[in-house]
């Protein structure tokens, strides 16, 4: 959810802006991105802040897709090597500038306008060419994010397109940077190779010993072992101590009242939810179920399962049409 810059990003302004800062980072590095903030800030630009845990989320996503490509899994240490991690930061950088900017010129986007964005996403499409609330949740346990979480992040980043798309809209992109940035995206290589083996070679004399220095001061990465160190932990579980702890009635429940809000959970409801194309259809449904006809029997008669249209153990909040939720609460 989150390289969204590099491939959401339409129009070649951005991808200017996005090039400009992985060169940037490329040559200056991260080291200096650490200092001077606090121990979750990475980066800040204006009042806008991207934490470590967003980083090291977002690394690991790019280590993996990239491990994926070439076939073999990949250590964080070995990313480095790879400059993911500046790649990852120069994205989180571009993202954090785009926001600020658009935070002081007043720019937002409605809840509406995030909700249809979501159920126009072809991503959470169900069976029938919807929007399918089991697979868009599917999706985002997938992917270990929050639903408030992503909600957040469409939100950003339809907020920076708005931007984006003031600055680039009615721009044409100079032939020779289409043509150079296609050439970057696309072309590829054929390539044809024969394996010599060792004893193919022959015997190879000892080496002159200033020709090893030589070769060992340009490859000394290949011959380095990282360094490591080995330390002790001292594990104390909250239930290793709560024995030893004496709580006040009075303070226990002025504590629950503190955080009721994140003790508190939420009612649910299921609801069963059948999708049809008109009106008519509708009150044919209506009409039918009225008369004592089963769900089940209704399903069937139009090719769907109970399975397909129930909606489990969903919060008020969860549903996306306040219309249902206000209908499914109001039982």
């Amino acid at each position: 959810m989150l390289n969204f810059l590099r491939s959401h990003a339409s129009g070649w302004v951005a991808k200017i802006l996005i090039g400009l800062l992985v060169m940037a980072f490329a040559v200056w590095g991260i080291a200096d991105v650490f200092r001077g903030f606090t121990s979750t800030t990475i980066l800040t630009a204006g009042d806008t802040e991207i934490p470590a845990d967003r980083f090291a989320a977002e690394y690991r996503q790019r280590l993996n897709e990239f491990a994926e490509r070439i076939g073999q899994p990949l250590t964080a240490a070995e990313g480095r090597k790879y400059g993911i991690d500046r790649r990852v930061i120069a994205q989180l950088a571009g993202s954090a500038v785009l926001s600020e900017e658009a935070s002081d010129l007043g720019l937002t986007v409605s809840d509406a306008l995030v909700a249809a964005d979501i159920r126009g996403d072809q991503n959470f499409f169900g069976a029938f060419g919807k929007f399918d609330r089991q697979t868009y949740e599917l999706a985002l346990a997938q992917s270990q994010i929050s639903e408030a979480a992503f909600v957040n992040d469409r939100r950003e980043f339809m907020t920076r397109d708005q931007l984006l798309k003031a600055v680039a809209g009615g721009a044409t992109v100079p032939a020779g940077l289409a043509e150079a940035m296609y050439e970057y995206q696309y072309e590829t290589r054929t390539a044809r190779y024969i394996v010599l083996p060792p004893d193919l070679v022959g015997d190879i004399e000892d080496p002159a010993e200033d020709v090893v220095a030589a070769y060992y001061a340009q490859a000394s990465n290949r011959f380095t072992k990282e360094e490591t160190r080995s330390f002790s932990v001292l594990t104390v579980k909250p239930s290793d101590i709560a024995p030893t702890i004496g709580v006040d009635a009075a303070q226990l429940e002025q504590a629950f009242e503190d955080r009721r809000g994140l003790l508190d959970k939420p009612e649910t409801r299921t609801v069963i939810q059948i999708p049809l194309p008109d009106a008519e259809a509708a009150a044919d449904v209506s009409a039918r179920l009225k008369a004592g006809e089963t769900v089940e029997s209704v399903l069937t008669a139009r090719g769907l399962s109970l399975d397909d249209v129930t909606l489990t153990n969903v919060t008020e909040r969860g549903f996306l049409s306040p219309d249902i939720a206000a209908a499914a609460f109001a039982l």
